[in-house]
């Protein structure tokens, strides 16, 4: 408790009290002192008058101003008259008490005087004491005024600390808000992502049969067109040794006319005679030459059997196709299966086709229609049905399900990220926020916007003002509290690579694959620059250009094209 504070309170309770109380002794003190006096006087004049003693009516209560009546005190003598005394003569006793009376008047004055210094310096003393309560008092205010304004400021800074707990309780209220609002929407996206998951593995599955069906129906086919092969090199073998035995016996038909005609001929010789020797020698001599020739064409089906046969060989040497490179016949590796999707070339053909004689050309174009599988590495985008369930049945041939199937989460490599890192040291004129750039960077930003799923206006001047915004807001550091490099790298994080954003993102490049070259933007844009290393990663990732794209990317997006063929055709 505040002592101080109770004591001037009483204090003021008190005062008024105890000033009536003091006023009353003092009027009480002065009737004292008045009546001592009446007393004295009495006991004078009883003194001088010894005989008389009247009674006195003493009155208490008169004033301290008037004189007190004098008692009468002597008798009055019956015999004398009434009159004046003779002049001349004095009385004494009128003498003492005149005397007495004087004396009495100078002692009142006196008692007076005293009286009237007593008051003043009772009046003193209570001035000066009710000065000195004023002054307590004043202090006791000053001091109540003091504490209290120290009450006050106490209050003010307790209800402020309470106000800045009352917004920090808020405040963490709405940080608990949106992180439970951030919380439920990660596990909703997590939701719909393991729901968009299994719908995927559910499709994989599905293609996966259908995979291993069409696998077992082209086994089946490839081994009919082995057997089918198999008959029909037998047939040509059988027929190619009916022509054989057909030129041999058109040879020996040649050889007799030869003969025949050498008979005629030896003949004709001798019946001519010898003068015409020269002249049939010079004459057998030029028929003898294109008998020869004749007989070369009739030794060329005997020969025909060496030649017959390459033409077997070049049969059975087909190649497999799933052994043939795009290039003349070289065997490939059924590892470079993952890279089906990297080059865009046509189908191959067989290496020996324009050697083959015409009458193998059409089987042997059947035959690769039969057992071939396209070698080449096409992009999915110009890929037809059939191309697909080529690549696929090739990629599961290769591959295993969880190969295919499991897959990691796309990470920049350390030159992309360092190659952001240098955003932070780049000049203002740099960023292009004052100007617009040439078409080729404002279509780079488009291809970064879309990898974060969102697209932006056709328009290269209102898609520029897009990207000034997001580039302002993400070099402000003082809103964001983070440099400019580590905004892009968080950025990089929430790219889609959904298929439906991929297909976007296809249309957008548009076969300018070569334009994402980090040089090519660096000459004249080092801000886009040093953007292409993440793009281009990102791009590749996601399999929207050619190059070592995952193996299970490559089974997605051909499961992702495949369904999108059919859907169309249905």
């Amino acid at each position: 408790m505040d002592w101080d504070r109770v004591l001037v309170e009483v204090e003021e309770m008190l005062s008024p009290r105890l000033e009536n109380l003091y006023s009353g002794f003092h009027s009480h003190h002065e009737q004292i002192q008045e009546l001592i006096q009446v007393v004295e006087s009495l006991s004078q004049h009883i003194q001088t008058h010894p005989k008389g003693k009247p009674k006195l009516s003493i009155d208490v209560e008169t004033s301290s101003n008037e004189e007190p009546k004098r008692p009468q005190t002597a008798r009055v003598n019956p015999s004398r008259k009434p009159g004046f005394d003779k002049p001349g003569t004095a009385d004494p006793k009128n003498k003492k008490a005149e005397e007495e009376k004087l004396k009495k008047e100078e002692a009142k004055k006196k008692a007076d005087e005293e009286k009237n210094k007593k008051a003043e310096e009772a009046k003193k003393k209570k001035e000066e004491e009710n000065k000195k309560k004023e002054e307590a008092k004043k202090k006791a205010e000053d001091e109540k005024k003091l504490k209290a304004e120290e009450a006050k400021k106490k209050k003010d800074e307790e209800n402020k600390k309470k106000e800045e707990a009352k917004k920090k309780a808020e405040e963490e209220k709405e940080k608990k808000k949106q992180e439970e609002a951030e919380k439920k929407q990660k596990a909703e996206e997590a939701k719909a992502k393991k729901a968009e998951e299994a719908k995927n593995k559910k499709l994989e599955e599905e293609s996966k049969k259908k995979a291993g069906e069409e696998k077992k129906k082209a086994e089946e086919a490839k081994k009919k067109g082995t057997e089918d092969k198999k008959k029909e090199e037998g047939k040509k073998k059988e027929e190619s040794k009916k022509k054989v035995e057909e030129s041999k016996k058109k040879g020996e038909e040649g050889k007799k006319k030869t003969e025949e005609h050498k008979k005629k001929a030896g003949e004709e010789k001798k019946k001519k005679g010898e003068e015409e020797k020269t002249k049939t020698e010079s004459h057998e001599e030029g028929k003898n030459e294109p008998e020869t020739t004749e007989e070369e064409k009739h030794e060329d089906p005997e020969n025909a059997e060496p030649s017959s046969q390459p033409e077997e060989n070049s049969e059975d040497k087909i190649p497999n196709v799933d052994n043939v490179s795009d290039a003349g016949g070289s065997p490939i590796e059924p590892a470079n299966a993952e890279d089906l999707l990297i080059e865009n070339n046509d189908l191959p053909q067989e290496n020996n086709q324009d050697s083959a004689p015409e009458e193998n050309k059409e089987s042997t174009s059947t035959e690769e229609s039969k057992e071939s599988s396209p070698v080449a590495k096409p992009t999915t985008s110009t890929l037809s049905l059939e191309e697909i369930d080529k690549l696929i049945a090739s990629l599961t041939e290769n591959h295993s399900i969880d190969e295919l199937t499991t897959g990691k989460p796309f990470e920049l490599s350390v030159g992309a990220k360092s190659a952001l890192s240098l955003l932070t040291t780049m000049d203002d004129d740099k960023f292009y926020l004052d100007r617009y750039p040439r078409s080729d960077v404002v279509w780079a930003w488009r291809i970064f916007f879309q990898l974060l799923g969102q697209s932006l206006p056709e328009d290269d001047s209102k898609a520029w003002d897009e990207c000034r915004k997001f580039l302002i807001d993400s070099r402000n550091k003082e809103k964001n509290k983070k440099t400019v490099d580590k905004i892009f790298n968080e950025k990089v994080t929430e790219f889609d690579f959904s298929d439906e954003n991929i297909d976007k993102l296809e249309e957008i490049i548009g076969g300018r694959e070569s334009t994402l070259n980090p040089q090519y933007f660096t000459d004249f844009c080092a801000l886009t620059g040093l953007l292409m290393f993440s793009v281009r990663e990102a791009a590749l990732f996601g399999g929207a250009i050619k190059g070592k794209i995952p193996l299970w990317r490559q089974y997605k997006r051909l499961i992702h094209k495949k369904q999108k063929i059919e859907g169309n055709t249905n």
